[in-house]
């Protein structure tokens, strides 16, 4: 059975809806959800404004609003011999979820996370997708842009494949130009997450960096350098338009090498920084000066000595072994004696910080492990476990939480907004706050 961002079940496989009829208030709200997916109304916001009315996320679920929206989302778009009324129902059904997935996320915020973020693929694929007018087009692209200003900073590692992936897709440059705003938003609302990111980012949006479109050159250059300022550090931070200049100029590579020769790394190396340089270091290895590639190999060495080895630095690492393997063994036309040496030097230490990174991979705690644990720390806390309305919110808060043990983050602030704000809908006071704390004991 095909899964979303999230883990969760597909409209398709989604249950009946619930009655409503019994409760005024949700069926209110089923009401003004069939009067958007219609196309009678135009306005989501009272929508949203009554969910939160009737019980935030308890409202959702009886009323079952999300298997509506996801039926119209993932409606096929009309063919060209649809019947006009066919073609004019399916569309105003489908810009009516995509109007009220953006009302959800403005206004009910991280509430409604969880249950919207599986639909991004859809959305995205919405963004784009020939057979719709331009109003559906534009619906997509708001509630796209809606979910991402909002997102919780550590839901980055979930969305971000979903975004590459659609941006990889894209027929258009207006597609691309989207997606990549959609990646703007993240690095502006979650710089730090984006940041470390770097390694997986950098390489699929290089090439857009040389596009023929101004403005997918401009969004995709606007995009890395934001997040590689964020990712340098101090030692590195003042060379990062020259490290920009190398990735679409081979020519500064040598200059470049040579300034970063003379800088001294005093604080310790952490992946993102390390993705910011992985680039410079395999060209520089790679370059026809032997005296470059002796340098950009001694460079590496030093980088690599002061590298904290998470398991996020092993793909960095592993791009690094082959121009080093062959330096190393004099593959390289016109290698001296100095700079195969340099070349061993810094293998050695690249091989070195790989046990490490595997070492740290062993430590880290698989999904399931991390939702018992959500739950074994609700049931200390409160003394009960949560209903099935809660299945939903306890899956999200277990991938974030998986995602602060792999970041080894532990300050209260940032488990506050990963595990309390998502709970206090379903443990009223200040029992949320317990189970954050109770839960973090137990991964540290």
């Amino acid at each position: 059975m095909a899964r979303g961002i999230n883990g969760a079940t597909p409209a398709a496989h989604a249950p009946s809806m619930p009655n409503t009829s019994s409760d005024p208030m949700l069926e209110h709200i089923k009401e003004l959800a069939d009067r958007l997916l219609s196309g009678v109304a135009d306005e989501p916001t009272e929508v949203a404004h009554t969910i939160l009315v009737a019980g935030g996320t308890t409202a959702l679920e009886a009323t079952g609003l999300i298997t509506m929206i996801q039926s119209a989302v993932e409606a096929t778009a009309p063919s060209a011999t649809s019947a006009p009324a066919v073609a004019d129902s399916s569309a105003a059904a489908c810009r009516g979820a995509l109007l009220m997935i953006q009302a959800l996320s403005e206004h009910m915020g991280k509430a409604a996370e969880p249950y919207l973020l599986p639909l991004l693929p859809t959305i995205l694929k919405k963004m784009q997708e020939g057979g719709w007018p331009g109003a559906v087009r534009t619906a997509a692209r708001d509630a796209a842009q809606a979910m991402m200003s909002g997102l919780t900073p550590y839901a980055v590692p979930m969305v971000l494949p979903v975004l590459l992936e659609s941006l990889a897709a894209s027929g258009s440059w207006q597609a691309q130009e989207a997606v990549l705003q959609l990646l703007k938003e993240l690095a502006a609302t979650a710089s730090q997450q984006m940041a470390a990111a770097l390694s997986t980012l950098l390489p699929a949006v290089l090439p857009y960096m040389s596009d023929s479109k101004e403005q997918v050159k401009k969004s995709s250059w606007a995009l890395l350098s934001s997040c590689m300022r964020v990712a340098a550090g101090r030692d590195v931070e003042a060379l990062v338009p020259t490290l920009m200049a190398c990735l679409s100029r081979p020519e500064a590579v040598p200059e470049t090498v040579t300034k970063l020769s003379g800088t001294t790394f005093t604080q310790a190396v952490d992946p993102p920084c390390l993705a910011v340089l992985v680039p410079l270091m395999t060209r520089g290895l790679r370059n026809l000066d032997d005296g470059v590639r002796c340098r950009a190999a001694a460079i590496t060495e030093r980088v690599v000595a002061k590298l904290n080895p998470t398991p996020e630095a092993a793909p960095l690492l592993t791009r690094l072994l082959p121009s080093l393997e062959d330096l190393s063994a004099g593959r390289e036309e016109g290698a001296s004696e100095e700079s195969k040496a340099a070349a061993a030097g810094a293998l050695a230490s690249v091989q070195q910080s790989l046990q490490a990174t595997q070492r740290a991979q062993s430590t880290s705690l698989s999904h399931d492990a991390t939702r018992e644990l959500l739950i074994k720390a609700i049931h200390s806390a409160s003394g009960s476990d949560l209903g099935p309305e809660a299945a939903v919110t306890l899956q999200h808060v277990a991938l974030l939480v998986g995602v602060l043990v792999r970041y080894k983050e532990f300050r209260p602030e940032e488990w506050r907004q990963c595990v309390s704000v998502f709970l206090d809908p379903f443990l009223p006071g200040g029992e949320a706050e317990a189970v954050s704390k109770a839960l973090r004991r137990l991964v540290e």
